[in-house]
This record gives C-alpha cells, structure tokens and sequence, in this order.
C-alpha cells in the first residue's frame, strides 16, 4: 500500500495517464465547487426576490 503512495508522490515514476487523470479529477472537483458556488448564489437570490 505504502509502495502505491509512494509511486504517486513520485511524478517520475508515475505513469502518463495516471498523472492525467488525477489532474483531471482535481480540475472537476474545482469546477463542481464553482458550479455548485454559483447555484446557492442564484438560489439565494431568486429567494430573496420572491419572499
């Protein structure tokens, strides 16, 4: 298990594809917290014009 942490740690030892897709996930998440960010804030509003 440690071995498989340590490869990731490593960006030499770690395969293309795998840095990729780990990049690609953090990108993702970044986004859904934007969207998610942004959704709450048109909710709010949209409450506040309706109440």
């Amino acid at each position: 298990m440690l071995g498989n942490l340590r490869i990731l740690s490593d960006p030499m030892r770690t395969p293309f594809h795998l840095v990729r897709y780990l990049e690609n996930l953090r990108q993702n998440d970044q986004k859904n917290q934007e969207l998610s960010f942004r959704a709450q804030r048109e909710i709010f509003c949209f409450d506040g014009v309706t109440n």
